[in-house]
């Protein structure tokens, strides 16, 4: 599962990365509750680690959370069509470390089996 992004509200504006996340939070984010996305990763996260529970006495497989949030909210600077399209990113730009992120991931997975 990757987390969801939001989009940035006025990220024509924007030229440059933002230096941590208090930064994205000062910006209102009044389009599609892009205000709420971490509270709905936080709720996608918490029941996907409830699959990994006992169910019929057997351990299911752990679901893989790929956490893309943090990372891509610091990149208002990347939009593919900043003057109409907040929401979508340049390539190469933030989809390309979410495959860097992934790819990393299945290799620590690889050399711990």
């Amino acid at each position: 599962f990757r987390t969801t992004v939001p989009g940035d509200d006025g990220c024509s504006e924007e030229s440059s990365p933002y230096h941590n996340e208090s930064e994205f939070l000062k910006i209102p984010a009044t389009s599609y509750q892009w205000n709420n996305f971490k509270d709905y990763n936080t709720y996608a996260k918490k029941k996907l680690s409830n699959i990994s529970e006992n169910i019929n006495g057997e351990r299911n497989r752990i679901p893989i959370i790929l956490d893309v949030y943090p990372m891509t909210i610091l990149r208002p600077d990347g939009h593919r069509l900043p003057s109409v399209d907040c929401l979508h990113y340049l390539l190469p730009g933030p989809p390309d470390w979410w495959n860097h992120l992934l790819f990393s991931h299945l290799l620590e997975m690889s050399s711990t089996t």
